[in-house]
């Protein structure tokens, strides 16, 4: 089992929520996905999370420069492995998979906390999807070659817990990325209860 990157969790303050603050909060977090996968322009043109039209074309979030290095560097790791089988959880509309697919020739799984989510990735990409919880995986033990988790385990409650999942369901590698944030940002988020905020502060161990 490889794991490529790694990371590691900053102390959390004083004052984090409880386990069932932050239960309320993951449920806030899947009606807020589903809403906002649900999200079209002022054409009912779906508005993308992921640059899926291309570079400053289309109905997409802004940051897609930082969001093509992120994928970059990505397919740097998985050009390093002999894989077939791939999921990727948190995946929303699938871009990141259906590129996998592309590139690697793999049988890809995207797999999101909103069911509009994966709607959504079946509908653009025709890729297979599985609307999942991150925390309970529904999966078997090394179901998959690789399993890929780019910017989701900030927004998980239980981040350990989030980690075990990935680790249990991939047979060869976990491929990770993370935002680098410092804690009293995270904290703010926390204290606002923000939908789908980062709540975690990862730095590089």
């Amino acid at each position: 089992m490889n794991v490529v990157g790694s990371i590691a969790e900053a102390p959390a303050a004083p004052g984090a929520p409880a386990p069932a603050a932050e239960e309320h909060a993951a449920d806030a977090t899947r009606d807020w996905l589903e809403q906002r996968f649900r999200a079209v322009n002022e054409h009912g043109v779906y508005a993308a999370h992921q640059p899926i039209y291309g570079f400053r074309t289309g109905p997409s979030e802004r940051g897609a420069l930082r969001k093509y290095a992120i994928t970059l560097a990505i397919a740097r790791a998985l050009a390093r492995l002999d894989f077939r089988t791939l999921a990727d959880v948190g995946g929303a509309e699938g871009y990141k998979a259906a590129l996998v697919r592309h590139l690697f020739a793999a049988d890809v799984t995207s797999c999101d906390l909103a069911a509009e989510a994966c709607a959504r990735a079946r509908e653009i990409y025709g890729i297979k999807t599985r609307q999942v919880d991150t925390h309970t995986l529904p999966f078997a033990d090394g179901e998959f070659d690789v399993v890929m988790a780019s910017e989701t385990l900030e927004h998980v409650p239980d981040l350990r817990g989030a980690a075990a999942e990935l680790l249990r369901v991939a047979r060869r590698a976990v491929v990770i990325t993370v935002p680098r944030e410092p804690q009293h940002k995270i904290d703010a988020v926390r204290r606002a209860g923000e939908p789908h905020g980062h709540l975690h502060a990862l730095t590089r161990s």
